[in-house]
């Protein structure tokens, strides 16, 4: 029973932060996107985080698109560092250089969010590319296996500003950068060290790197185990609940130990995501946290072990 109650109350509470950190994270990054694609894909795709990337539109003639979403290969492959693999199955490269022009509307501060992954070559140094924004290089000698492998999401974060049609990277003015019109901004993929070039998603936000979902995007890479350990503790929670209706309560000592096993690794999911929601939305609300599970204890008259780590830093 004791278990029960402190399973009930820690899941209530891990639901409640975990629900509370989507809402306003979405709402404050979706907000901020200001242009956003698909490389590659003819069809609207709404992010986890609440946008909507837009089929492919700003690229130059000369580039090609591929398609790995029929791939057996890549489909088999768990897809690594993100939780929305799908923006990555197609994309866009040319046998060369290629540009997109991106819309700026506004004065003001952005942030030039490029999606990468590598999903032919097998070994690094194969691929290798540059970036550009006008003149200027913005990332030299990518090579994206080199950087996480195969399968998996790699994101460039180029911070930049637009002031009165002249464009800044890095506090330096770019040549080219924006079009005489300082409306859009040239993007180059150029040719580098070892084939081809390619892209598989532009995102632009409005502000600095705060303002966007670069936090949730390093968690995921810096992360990945905790991320799947959290998707693993919930499907065998669900499959542990099912084993309990089935014996109608008969008490198995094997599935009960069991059930303490797991309801620890909800405990530290819980803590870890608590410790988030500080970050995000501010230590008055993670303090109101804390008081409700001071009273959830009262009122039980339990202990919620996990409780005693919750801090707000």
């Amino acid at each position: 029973m004791k278990t029960m109650v402190r399973f009930g109350v820690l899941s209530t509470l891990t639901v409640f932060i975990a629900f509370l950190h989507v809402v306003v994270s979405k709402r404050s990054v979706s907000s901020n996107v200001v242009w956003a694609v698909d490389c590659g894909s003819s069809k609207k795709l709404r992010a986890k985080s609440g946008f909507v990337y837009q089929g492919d539109i700003g690229h130059s003639a000369n580039s090609k698109v591929s398609d790995y979403s029929g791939s057996d290969d890549a489909r088999r492959t768990p897809f690594r560092f993100t939780d929305e693999p799908n923006v990555y199955y197609t994309e866009r490269h040319a046998d060369g250089s290629f540009t997109y022009h991106v819309a700026l509307k506004e004065d003001g501060n952005y942030v030039l969010n490029l999606k990468f992954a590598e999903m032919w070559f097998q070994e690094e140094g194969k691929r290798v590319f540059n970036i550009k924004i006008g003149d200027t290089r913005v990332v030299k000698d990518l090579d994206v296996f080199a950087k996480v492998g195969r399968f998996a999401a790699h994101n460039e974060w180029i911070p930049l500003e637009l002031r009165k049609k002249q464009l800044f990277f890095q506090g330096k003015a770019i040549k080219g950068g924006v079009e005489d019109s300082g409306q859009f901004m040239e993007i180059k993929f150029e040719q580098g060290k070892a084939d081809n070039p390619m892209v598989d998603a532009i995102v632009v936000f409005k502000g600095t790197l705060s303002d966007t979902d670069y936090a949730h995007q390093e968690r995921l890479r810096t992360h990945w185990n905790d991320f799947l350990l959290e998707k693993e503790h919930g499907e065998r929670l669900t499959k542990l609940k099912e084993k309990r209706r089935e014996r109608n309560d008969v008490v198995d000592v094997e599935v009960e130990a069991e059930f303490e096993e797991v309801v620890e690794g909800v405990d530290a999911v819980g803590v870890g995501l608590f410790h988030e929601l500080s970050k995000h939305i501010g230590v008055c609300l993670a303090t109101i946290v804390s008081f409700i599970v001071l009273i959830l204890n009262a009122l039980y008259g339990g202990k919620v072990e996990s409780s005693k780590k919750l801090k707000v830093h």
